[in-house]
């Protein structure tokens, strides 16, 4: 272990993150590039056709202060088209239970969970035997 070497890394880290700050569209990358910030649990699961399958919405929020998320699935034509309106506390998280009813289809499909309008998303895929 090398103290300096140490708290050279840290320093960097420190004028890594400023910078990335400063060209973020909200000045806050943590909010703006965080691909994992909104994500369905489990993001992948296998199903029978017209299964009933359950799954979790978690959304983190960097911020300070709390964040107001509007989250759009967009089902496709394949499963249902879900929105939800989601009160997330500063430096928080906050979760919210959802069903989907897996496609008539065989195969893997792959469907956008979206928070808008940062446009953040994640996603779940089902493969349906």
């Amino acid at each position: 272990f090398s103290e300096e070497d140490f708290r050279r890394r840290v320093e960097w880290g420190r004028v890594a993150a400023a910078a990335c700050d400063a060209i973020s569209p909200s000045g806050n990358h943590l909010v703006d590039w965080d691909p994992h910030r909104v994500r369905v649990v489990p993001y992948w699961l296998q199903a029978r056709p017209g299964q009933l399958v359950r799954l979790r919405l978690e959304i983190d929020n960097p911020r300070n202060v709390r964040h107001r998320s509007e989250v759009r699935l967009d089902g496709r034509g394949l499963v249902q088209d879900q929105q939800w309106s989601i009160d997330v506390p500063p430096a928080g998280k906050q979760t919210r239970d959802f069903t989907l009813i897996a496609p008539a289809t065989k195969g893997r499909h792959i469907f956008i969970v979206r928070e808008l309008p940062d446009s953040t998303d994640g996603f779940v895929a089902i493969d349906v035997e």
